[in-house]
This record gives structure tokens, sequence and C-alpha cells, in this order.
């Protein structure tokens, strides 16, 4: 009897070991972007894909350069270039060991030298920008435009085990119900993103595609209109991103009748901030208070999602007097003065993310605008707060 209990056992663990080995998912290297992939949540996945970083030598050098990443890697997918159309060798050009990633003495990646991006002078022609951001202690650090930090960066896709530790977004669907039924119940829906240069898609790889070629990746609110329309195959969502870059909440005030009211809308997305960085907290939420007013005071069924913005690059010695981190500690009063107003709090998703990354790894200007990988985080806190 004692045998007959032991051989049962072997046997379920056995069995164990074959399912588990069953459902094991297969990753694969990817090149263009894969819209389910990129919006699998950033908080509740076992595999990353196409994680940014920038491979910048330090002022003395080295042998081998440790990425930094998100999570610790258990198993690299994949490591490829900047538009996922070079995939690089394990061995080779990188290794992993003790679940860090190195980036080989010899590898075929590129290193940008310590002096790409630290500048000990201010000497603004060295820059194809031509501008120059003060880092203190007579460092300067540059404004990237046209695609060219992006270009420089590497896209590491891998498994991981840890756990993001994290603030996670809320769903909010309960809080915009009547957009959330018309979706259900296939209508036409109008939904408007209102906000600056970040929700415009600015530094987004679509607005580069001469340097990403086909592999460009759309701006976030594409992204998560897509996976939308996905969802409810059967509603007539009409999308209007009307963002404009360099404007706050003024020009907010100034142009809501051809940049929303004329769109008659059911949701508007507010996602201004980066640019109000002069307003407090308090201050900014009775602004947005008084922008949400002036749509109401037209169309009174009209529900919202108010957003707090990215953090800016806090090494920049100016930006020590920005008041944009304490807009989030106020906009969550906006869900209790207002009915069908949602706060999508993306600044402590971007703080968290600081914790992990360097701000230069997931930017597109190395100011104050997300590059895809940051935008990709962006689109999936949207969809979350639209989740019930």
């Amino acid at each position: 009897m004692k045998k007959l209990f032991v051989l049962l056992i072997a046997l379920a663990l056995f069995a164990s070991v074959l399912c588990s080995c069953g459902t094991r998912k297969n990753y694969t290297v990817m090149g263009k972007y894969d819209l389910n992939t990129y919006l699998d949540y950033y908080w509740d996945s076992e595999a990353i894909y196409h994680e940014s970083y920038l491979p910048l030598s330090s002022k003395e050098g080295e042998k081998e350069l440790e990425v930094t990443l998100m999570y610790k890697p258990d198993s690299i997918i994949a490591v490829q270039n900047f538009n996922a159309t070079v995939t690089y060798e394990e061995g080779k050009d990188y290794r992993l060991s003790g679940g860090k990633l190195y980036i080989t003495e010899d590898s075929a990646i590129v290193r940008q030298p310590y002096e790409y991006y630290y500048h000990g002078e201010n000497d603004p022609k060295k820059t194809s920008s031509g501008v120059l951001y003060n880092f203190g202690n007579g460092v300067y650090s540059p404004l990237f435009a046209n695609g060219e930090i992006q270009s420089k960066m590497i896209l590491v896709s891998y498994t991981h085990s840890d756990k993001w530790e994290g603030p996670v977004p809320a769903s909010k669907g309960s809080i915009i119900p009547k957009t959330l039924e018309k979706l259900k119940s296939g209508k036409d829906v109008s939904i408007v993103l209102y906000g600056d240069s970040i929700a415009y898609g600015a530094d987004s790889s679509c607005y580069y595609k001469g340097v990403f070629g086909e592999n460009w990746v759309p701006d976030y609110f594409d992204l998560a209109m897509a996976k939308l329309k996905e969802k409810y195959p059967s509603a007539n969502i009409k999308a209007v991103n009307t963002a404009v870059g360099g404007t706050g909440i003024k020009w907010a005030m100034d142009n809501l009748q051809g940049s929303v009211l004329n769109y008659s809308p059911d949701l508007v997305i507010v996602a201004f901030g980066m640019n109000d960085f002069n307003y407090t907290g308090k201050r900014y939420k009775e602004k947005i208070a008084e922008l949400l007013d002036a749509i109401r005071e037209k169309y009174p069924e009209c529900e919202f999602i108010v957003v707090s913005t990215m953090m800016y690059n806090a090494d920049i010695v100016d930006t020590a007097s920005w008041h944009q981190q304490d807009h989030q500690k106020y906009f969550g009063e906006l869900e209790n003065d207002y009915s069908g107003v949602a706060f999508m709090n993306m600044t402590e998703i971007h703080q968290y993310l600081l914790t992990k990354k360097l701000f230069r790894d997931m930017t597109g200007n190395n100011i104050n605008h997300p590059n895809d990988f940051l935008a990709r985080a962006y689109a999936q806190t949207l969809l979350k707060t639209m989740s019930e």
C-alpha cells in the first residue's frame, strides 16, 4: 500500500511537470510592433517587448556595459536596434549573467560616447538642435530632435519573474458609464484628446518615418483607440486628437470651440500640464475645473478623463521650481467634485519607472517628451482607466 501511495505521488508530480511544460509560452522575436503585445500592461506581464535603453559609455569608459531594465531578466528573447530591423547575437553582442544584461566589449551594438549626452561647455553649436540645458556643475545636455536620441537606442525583449512594485492604475469605467454604455451598445461615440505636445505625440517614431522606416509606432492615443475599436467593433468610434505642442491651460480655454465643442464630445481626455509648470497643484486643479465647466455648459452629459503629465528631466537645473508633479495631488479631488470625471495618474507611473530606469532611456527629446516605450505606458494606462 505504501509503495502504491509513493507511485501515485510520483505520477502526480510527473503530470504536473508535463502540464507546466505544455503551457509554457513560446516567446518569439518581434520586428514591427504588434498591437496587443505592445499594450500588455507593464505591471502585469511575464514578458516585456522592446524596452528601450540608450547605450552610453561612462566618462572613464568600460569593457562591458550593464543594461538597466524595468525588471530583472530571466531570459532574453531578443536584443535589437532602435527599429527592430537588426537582431543582435547572444554570447557575441550581449550576455546575460546573474539576472543582469551586459553589452560585450566587442559587441556590434554601438555605444555612444559620454560626450554625446554630457557636454562640458555651453556650446549649442555642438548639438544637432542647437539647444543645451544646464545640468549644473558645468555640465550641459542637449535637446534632441527629429528622432535622434531614439535612433541611438536598443530594444530589449525578455522574460521576468519579479513583480511590479509600483502603483497599479485603477479601472474607472464605472466613473464614465455613459461612454462605456455607448461603446458596448454599438452607438456613435465621440472621443476628443485635448492636450499639449505629449498628447499630440511629439517625438513618437510615427512622426519620423524617414528615420524609423516601416517599423514606426503610432502615438499613444492612436494605439489606445486602435485597441478600443478592436474591443468594441460594433461601436462607431470617432476619435479626434486636437492637441497642439507648446500649449497649456490658457490656450485650452481660448480654443474650446474649434478644438473640442465642434466635435460634440461624449468623452474628452484632458492632457495638459507639462507647460503649466508655474501653476501650483491647487491652483491648477481650479483651472482644470474651469475648463470642465466650460465644456459642460454646452454638453452637460460629457464625461472626462483628466491626465496628470509625465515627469520632466529633473537633472535640468531650472526644473527645481516646476510644479507639475504636484498637480496629481489635487487632480484626484476632481473625481469627488464632479460626476463623470476620472483621474488618470500618469505622473506616478513615470515616477515609479524612474526608480528602475534613467530618464534618457525613455525620452524622445531628453527634456519632456516620451519615446515609444514610455508612450506605450500612456496608452496602457488610458485603456486601464477606461476599463470596467
